[in-house]
């Protein structure tokens, strides 16, 4: 009786055993992926600009493994977006510039890491600027299309009408307009009206061009960015 006891309690806690290890296998890890435009080496992390302070990003490096040498498949923002995330060297696809690589014959036909991590049963979520050119089906969820903004707009804001560069900003740089011109600060914008002219900031297209209302750092909307990384806190507690 002991010895058959004895092979029942073995032959459940193999049992058990055998299962606890098959469960382990079938969990698949979270995986975060975020991506930065125009990050640069301006961070704490690489010593950068003195005026960068980002002890978030230096945090986060600090928990892993940085890479102090960095590359890219191409200088410019879509192709190389399009390529780390369809796994395609540009010489191959012929994507180069800011072609929508929904166009493209290769990228096209191309699986996407998302739908690859779908296909191995993860729910893929996203938001804000992954791809430059957006397509709904390779998610299981998208929250926010990327937005530029704020940005600068005299007079009416509507569909079609550009922003203008940032005030503080001097030309020849100006000259390039809304987005590469508008880096500088927040600002009341009272200084910089002339008579008979209105600025505002708003937002981008893909919030219908809502004013974005700045008072001071203490009374503000949030900025694109931050409803992206407020949707992505809520989405992972």
């Amino acid at each position: 009786m002991n010895l058959i006891s004895r092979m029942l309690k073995f032959l459940i806690t193999f049992f058990l055993a055998l299962c606890i290890i098959s469960c382990e296998k079938n969990l698949s890890p979270n995986i975060v992926l975020i991506m930065v435009d125009d990050l640069n080496d301006y961070t704490e992390v690489f010593n950068g600009h003195p005026q960068a302070k980002t002890p978030n990003i230096k945090k986060l490096a600090n928990s892993g493994i940085s890479f102090l040498k960095a590359y890219t498949n191409d200088p410019m923002c879509g192709p190389s977006r399009a390529s780390m995330i369809m796994g395609v060297y540009p010489h191959n696809s012929s994507n180069f510039w800011q072609e929508s690589w929904l166009k493209n014959e290769v990228l096209a036909n191309t699986k996407t890491m998302m739908e690859k991590f779908k296909e191995n049963g993860y729910n893929v979520v996203g938001s804000g600027k992954i791809l430059h050119h957006h397509s709904p089906e390779i998610w299981t969820e998208f929250e926010h299309r990327a937005d530029y903004g704020p940005v600068l707009y005299k007079g009416e804001r509507k569909k079609g009408k550009r922003g203008v560069a940032h005030p503080d900003v001097p030309e020849p740089f100006s000259s390039i307009g809304q987005i590469d011109g508008s880096y500088g600060p927040f600002r009341k914008l009272r200084s910089f009206e002339k008579i008979n002219e209105q600025l505002s900031w708003a937002y981008g297209g893909s919030r219908g061009y809502k004013e974005f209302k700045y008072n001071s750092e203490e009374d503000r909307d949030l900025t694109p960015d931050e409803i992206n990384a407020k949707w992505a806190e809520d989405k992972l507690t």
